[in-house]
């Protein structure tokens, strides 16, 4: 006879076998739970640090490396910021009257912004581009943009520009506008005069 298991077994005297399933229920802890989610959260944190590790010093020896590691500790300097986009910003004025505003009365022209789009996406672009990729006569596609397509585009363009201000695309897009929307990420035209509108006039 044999007991390990809560039950009896005496097949041979003809005797009844009777089971009987003995333990206890497992029931759900949020303790476990969490525990085990938090284990998982800083096993990837350590991946990704073994992986940036890896990436910033053992890519191709073409400087892939040096690029990755140089994205992945930017510096940040602030007085840099503010001076790279005031400087742009003056720069972009002379572009801006030149490729967007003809007239010069600080509005943005819908209609030049359409035309320059055009001859950097439109058909005839396009087909410039193929011929100098197929000089040898083979034939190919190359990606170009109907006229009504390089409309949505200016469209776009000018609501994105004059955002929160304009409701419609017909509104009018001034100088700052285009300059705020082409700014860095870093700092843009606003957040630098924002930086500088209450500094007092220095006394004499």
């Amino acid at each position: 006879m044999e007991d390990s298991s809560s039950f009896v077994c005496s097949v041979a005297q003809a005797h009844k076998i009777t089971f009987a399933a003995v333990g206890r229920i497992g029931t759900f802890s949020w303790s476990l739970f969490i525990s085990a989610v938090l284990e998982g959260v800083v096993l990837f944190g350590v991946t990704k640090t073994i992986l940036t590790w890896y990436a910033s010093n053992y890519l191709k020896g073409d400087g892939t490396s040096y690029v990755f590691k140089n994205y992945q500790n930017i510096e940040i300097d602030k007085n840099k910021a503010i001076a790279k986009t005031a400087a742009k910003a003056a720069m972009q004025v002379t572009t801006y009257f030149q490729s967007l505003d003809p007239d010069k009365d600080t509005l943005m022209n819908n209609h030049k912004l359409f035309k320059n789009l055009r001859l950097l996406l439109g058909k005839p672009a396009a087909e410039n581009l193929r011929r100098m990729q197929h000089t040898d006569g083979e034939t190919g596609d190359t990606l170009c943009l109907d006229d009504h397509q390089i409309a949505a585009i200016v469209r776009d363009v000018a609501m994105v520009a004059n955002e929160p201000f304009g409701e419609t695309w017909e509104d009018p897009v001034s100088l700052d506008d285009v300059v705020n929307l082409t700014a860095d990420e870093t700092c843009s035209l606003v957040t630098l005069m924002q930086l500088y509108q209450d500094l007092p006039e220095p006394k004499p």
